[in-house]
């Protein structure tokens, strides 16, 4: 993340280009109307551990803002405003902490137009979220909509490239008209518009603004409107008094015949509404090119997904009520997972940029700077216990009993027999068969429909350990990042001082050390067990596959195990392959219940990377496999390299490959990971 201030001075007054279907350009001076969006953008974390950036912002920062308002208000000669735009859980949060006096101070703020919110409560990688947890986010906004007789209609993400497709029927169904993307400017730029009609499969649409830096200005098409968002840092709350005359000042000067109107998002999200039948229309899928962070505390996101989906489960049991005061309550936590901030920025807390090898360095480990920084990645896990605390002591029983599921356990069962290398095994719905040496499923036949999906070209469950070089991240960054990227940018996307080390990239594929077989009542089971030939350190050093062949269903469960991993900062990753033979149709994606083509995605977008939140769903003319992961959401298509970003289309016809474990981020992600983990897949053939 870049620290940058958006003032609005005397040399911001370069001409702007309207990407809009007029014949010619609005000038500046011909403008008649200006919003101006006062914000900053929020990091819960990254300039220090998330709690102590929480209470800078309750007892600092807005409390400033609440002293700006009342300051301005009065003066009887001011001709200012200052509103200040958040995110809705700061002004949530902050009613839910502060005193009496305060807390009616900020309602009186609101009530002057002062204060002000968009509908995301902060700015979250939405891939991790199904549709009800996106609600539940959009659902603190309504809240506050209903306690101060507001409609918001506009949302904000900042920092983050992209979103799904798959949220776009989220926020209509919300009253959202308006998505603001004001994207982090080291990032790649996707191919839109700065302003378009947004459309999915099903026909629901949006108005979005997408802007390569935080939020620039920009002329509404088809109208002599402007908006322009004034940031400060990031985390370095509100302007000072001095910056927004100046600011004013500024805007006056470049806009000699408008009317300045300091005001939220809504008022834009109104203004295009009236011009939106003529904007570009996008349908192609976005998606978000950082969403490869989430593989970095694996055991976090299992954690997040399993109450995700408990959280479903009791509402349509009736054990939860939708939107009320307890699922708001155990959302909010839920949600600051899904937050895009995961700890400190390790380019100014952890540092040390010659110790990556732990193997060669295991005291940095209790470093200070270590500790510090792995204090504000565990402090992002305290979230789900403090999520569960808010439940009944009933659904806190059956919340732990969820994340007692994730724990991984060696299976102890004696009764397994040996199994010959490839020998074919029938059940009632498969034939199949699995590769001595590596493990995999080197067979498998759906007998019901005559489908051979895998045969000895190439297996299923192949479990392979990467580590990456320096090399790897000057290639990514040359593609991904813009020409001559700053030197904050080669270190948040970048290993600095990993090219100075002997570390080469390499792939690890684990072989099988045993394989046996066991058939009972329901079902057959296979278990193998895979190390690898040599030591690689950071490895985890024993796995154990199970897949499970049920006799009334067609369908196979797979469950990963492993354990021993020692943690390395050496950026690494590990995957889990599939390579299915028949498919010779589309493929595409579950996000938030959305249908997505793996091959229908913008340039620039994220075409090989998929935060999926159902199943993957291979569709050919002989029949279908939908292939769901529990726990890993993060998927990638043509090869296991998540620092490619070479623009080509997803071919499913390479591969599948869930993708673990992976520490490439740098930014405020964690850097090392030593937990043993288990992850669970469903396939279901029909």
């Amino acid at each position: 993340m870049k620290n940058f201030c958006l003032y609005i001075l005397l040399g911001w007054f370069a001409s702007l280009q309207c990407l809009c279907a007029e014949k010619e350009p609005v000038k500046d001076a011909d403008i008649q109307k200006v919003y101006v969006i006062f914000k900053t953008h929020l990091d819960v974390g990254f300039t220090d551990w998330g709690s102590k950036v929480i209470d800078t912002y309750t007892y600092n920062f807005i409390p400033a803002v609440l002293n700006l308002s009342e300051e301005i208000m009065k003066d009887s000669l001011s001709q200012i405003d200052y509103p200040w735009t958040c995110g809705s859980w700061l002004i949530w949060n902050y009613l839910e902490r502060a005193s009496n006096e305060n807390g009616q101070r900020m309602k009186e703020a609101i009530g002057r137009g002062d204060f002000t919110w968009h509908a995301m409560p902060f700015t979250m990688q939405v891939e991790l979220c199904d549709s009800a947890m996106l609600s539940a986010a959009l659902n603190i906004s309504k809240k506050l909509d209903l306690l101060f007789g507001r409609k918001t209609i506009a949302a904000k993400i900042t920092d983050v490239p992209g979103v799904t497709r798959g949220a776009i029927s989220v926020l209509k169904r919300n009253g959202i008209q308006l998505l603001h993307v004001g994207t982090n400017p080291g990032a790649a730029v996707a191919r839109f518009p700065e302003i378009f009609r947004w459309k999915n499969a099903k026909g629901d649409a949006i108005n979005v603004i997408y802007q390569s830096d935080y939020g620039k200005p920009v002329h509404l098409p088809g109208t002599k409107t402007a908006a322009v968002f004034c940031f400060t840092h990031d985390n370095h709350g509100p302007h000072s008094l001095k910056e927004i005359k100046r600011i004013y000042a500024g805007l006056k000067q470049k806009y000699p015949s408008a009317r300045i109107i300091p005001s939220s998002l809504n008022e834009v999200a109104l203004e295009l509404s009236k011009v939106e039948n003529s904007l570009p229309v996008v349908t192609q899928e976005w998606g978000d090119t950082w969403i490869y962070g989430i593989g970095s505390d694996p055991m976090k996101v299992a954690q997040f997904r399993q109450l995700m989906r408990l959280r479903n489960r009791w509402i349509q049991d009736g054990k939860l009520k939708v939107n009320s005061e307890m699922d708001t309550q155990f959302c909010i936590p839920l949600l600051l997972m899904a937050e895009h901030t995961w700890g400190v920025d390790v380019k100014w807390y952890l540092r040390n940029f010659d110790k990556y090898q732990f193997d060669l360095y295991p005291s940095f480990l209790d470093s200070e700077e270590a500790r510090y920084s792995e204090r504000s990645w565990s402090e992002k896990r305290e979230y789900i216990y403090q999520a569960i605390s808010k439940l009944t002591p009933a659904l806190q029983y059956e919340a732990m009993q969820a994340l007692m599921k994730l724990v991984p356990v060696k299976n102890q069962d004696t009764d397994f027999r040996s199994y010959r290398s490839k020998a074919k095994i029938n059940t009632p719905f498969f034939r199949f068969a699995f590769n001595q040496e590596n493990g995999t499923l080197c067979y498998l036949e759906d007998k019901q429909k005559g489908i051979v999906w895998v045969d000895d070209t190439q297996g299923w469950g192949d479990f392979a350990y990467q580590r990456y070089s320096g090399a790897d991240f000057a290639h990514f960054i040359d593609r991904y990042c813009p020409k001559n990227p700053e030197g904050w940018m080669l270190a948040d996307y970048g290993k600095p001082g990993l090219d100075k080390l002997s570390v080469t990239h390499g792939i690890w594929n684990y072989k099988a050390s045993d394989i046996r077989i066991k058939k009972e009542v329901g079902q057959t089971t296979v278990r193998i067990r895979q190390q690898l030939n040599e030591p690689v350190y950071g490895a985890p050093e024993y796995v154990e596959i199970i897949y499970v062949f049920p006799y009334d269903s067609p369908d196979i469960k797979v469950e990963i195990n492993w354990f021993d991993k020692p943690k390395n900062r050496v950026p690494e990753a590990v995957w889990f392959s599939f390579f299915p033979k028949a498919c010779d149709s589309k493929v595409y994606v579950d996000k938030m219940g959305e249908r997505v083509d793996v091959e229908d995605v913008v340039y620039n977008g994220a075409r090989q990377i998929h935060g999926v939140t159902g199943d993957v769903l291979f569709s050919s003319g002989k029949g279908k496999l939908s292939l769901e992961s529990l726990d890993a959401p993060l998927v990638a298509f043509n090869n296991r390299d998540l620092l490619s970003f070479d623009n080509k289309v997803a071919d499913p016809d390479a591969g599948i490959h869930f993708c673990l474990l992976n520490t490439l981020w740098g930014t405020n992600y964690p850097q090392w990971f030593g937990d043993n983990m288990k992850y669970r897949f469903k396939l279901k053939f029909y």
